[in-house]
C-alpha cells in the first residue's frame, strides 16, 4: 500500500507525507479510534444504508452528530447551502433558504426544533411535498459526493449460479426479498427426474439455458 500511495501522491502536496502502519489494537473500539484520528484506515467493516429511508441515512454523511458518521473533521454545521423550494402547501414553500447542511438535514427529518437548530422548519414525511424533500435530499447527497472525506479502498459483492434444475421464486427483483433466495427457490425436477431429463437431451442442455423464462 505504501508503494502505491507514494506513486499516487507524486507531484502533489501529499508527496512524502503519507505512511501506512498496520495497527489493529483498537479492535472492537475501532469507531472511537477512527473518530479520534488514532486510526484512519479500516478494512472489513462498514454499514448498510437505511434502504427504506434515504432521508435519514444521508445523516451518516452530512450530520456530525449521527452515530454512523465517522467524518469528525468535516463540520457540516459550518457549511451553508442555498436552495429554492418549489411552491406548495407547506412552511417556506416557494422561498429561497440558506442554512447549514446539518440544519437542512434536521429540517428534512422534522428534528430541527428538538435539536436546537437556528431554523426550525419541519419538512419531515407528510409535512412537506415529496418534490421539496427530494430536492433537499439531492443537494445533501451532492454535497457528500463532492466533498467526501472518505476514500473507499475495498468493496465486496456476492454472486450465485442458478441452474436449469432450479428457478427463482420471482424473476423480478423485490426490494424486500430479492429474488426469493434459497428459502423460496423453486425446484423444477427431483434428482431422478433431472437425471432422466438430462439423458433425454443426450447431455446437451444448451436449449434449456437459452430459455427466457
Amino acid at each position: 500500500m505504501n508503494e502505491h500511495i507514494a506513486n499516487l501522491a507524486k507531484g502533489t502536496a501529499l508527496e512524502g507525507q503519507i505512511e501506512v502502519v498496520f495497527d489493529a489494537s483498537a479492535a472492537a473500539e475501532w469507531s472511537d479510534a477512527f473518530r479520534s484520528g488514532k486510526t484512519q484506515i479500516g478494512f472489513g467493516y462498514g454499514f448498510r444504508g437505511n434502504l427504506f429511508n434515504p432521508f435519514d441515512i444521508i445523516g451518516a454523511f452530512v450530520n456530525p452528530d449521527d452515530d454512523l458518521n465517522y467524518h469528525m473533521y468535516w463540520d457540516t454545521s459550518a457549511i451553508d447551502l442555498t436552495l429554492t423550494l418549489p411552491e406548495g402547501n407547506y412552511e417556506g414553500a416557494g422561498q429561497t433558504h440558506t442554512m447549514s447542511a446539518q440544519n437542512w438535514f434536521y429540517c428534512l427529518n422534522g428534528l430541527a426544533e428538538s435539536e436546537g437548530q437556528e431554523y426550525t422548519y419541519d419538512w419531515g414525511a407528510g409535512k412537506a411535498d415529496v418534490e421539496a424533500r427530494i430536492i433537499i435530499l439531492s443537494a445533501l447527497e451532492e454535497l457528500a459526493l463532492q466533498t467526501s472525506r472518505t476514500i473507499m479502498l475495498i468493496t465486496d459483492a456476492g454472486g450465485s449460479f442458478l441452474g436449469a434444475k432450479f428457478s427463482y421464486f420471482n424473476d423480478e427483483y423485490n426490494v424486500f426479498m430479492g429474488f426469493g433466495g434459497l428459502r423460496y427457490i423453486v425446484v423444477n425436477y427431483t434428482d431422478a427426474e433431472w437425471t432422466e431429463y438430462v439423458e433425454s437431451q443426450n447431455g446437451d442442455l444448451s436449449a434449456e439455458y437459452k430459455k427466457s423464462e
